[in-house]
């Protein structure tokens, strides 16, 4: 008969040993772990927003009518009406009319306004993942530098953009509202204007401002994403 080894227990301080260890390791590997999952969080956040804008132009070109990408931004006024859950974190399609003028004179990097006409269906209010925000979309790409001035310049508004106005966001109890900032597709699948920037970048919105990592947005390797839309195709692009 072959005798049996006899099994030996773990005594309670090499338990406590080994747990302290893995404490130890795990606490070690928290910043990569947050950097990672920061970083995916941004990556998805482009991702998404590049999946609908492209929806948005396909839509547009499809039903042949104007179709806005809404983007709400905390700068536009009236825009203070919706939920703060939903400045600079979500986006929906709807179909809007032009409201300015056609003419030549028109400059193609003027700011215009349009006006809302209805939700495309279907179409529902989506977020970027937590952590991460819709920065700015307009004509100049401003990715920062790292200097002081960083914030001012990628959230200038003033860089032509185009807004809604007259939107009924009656479903998540916020009324009518004005000039919230869009990305427009014509008929054709164009914009009505010269290139446009969407930026991504780790930040939050928290009492009527943005707070960003290390209070400033960092440059596009390190937590800023950047989709560019032509203005005579309205194709979307990745980068500056």
């Amino acid at each position: 008969m072959i005798p049996t080894r006899k099994r030996k227990n773990f005594t309670l301080v090499e338990l406590l040993v080994v747990m302290a260890i893995m404490a130890l390791l795990f606490y070690m590997s928290m910043p990569a772990f947050e950097k990672l999952v920061k970083g995916y969080g941004v990556d998805g956040a482009v991702q998404n927003c590049a999946a609908a804008l492209k929806l948005a132009r396909d839509k547009a070109i499809t039903d042949k009518m104007y179709v806005a990408l809404l983007l709400p931004h905390r700068d536009a006024p009236g825009t203070g009406s919706l939920p703060s859950d939903y400045i600079h974190r979500s986006y929906r399609m709807c179909y809007v009319d032009e409201n300015y003028s056609t003419s030549e004179s028109a400059s193609r990097a003027a700011s215009k306004t349009f006006t809302f006409v209805s939700w495309v269906p279907g179409s529902n209010w989506e977020f970027v993942p937590t952590g991460t925000t819709i920065l700015e979309y307009d004509q100049e790409y401003k990715a920062g530098a790292g200097g002081s001035d960083d914030v001012a310049n990628i959230l200038n508004t003033s860089n032509y953009h185009e807004e809604v106005d007259g939107v009924d966001c009656s479903d998540i109890d916020a009324g009518t509202v004005n000039n919230v900032l869009a990305a427009i597709f014509k008929p054709t699948g164009e914009i009505p204007s010269v290139q446009r920037y969407l930026s991504v970048g780790e930040a939050v919105f928290s009492s009527g401002s943005l707070q960003f990592t290390n209070n400033l947005p960092r440059k596009h390797e390190q937590g800023v994403l950047i989709l560019k839309v032509d203005g005579y195709t309205g194709r979307i692009t990745y980068g500056p």
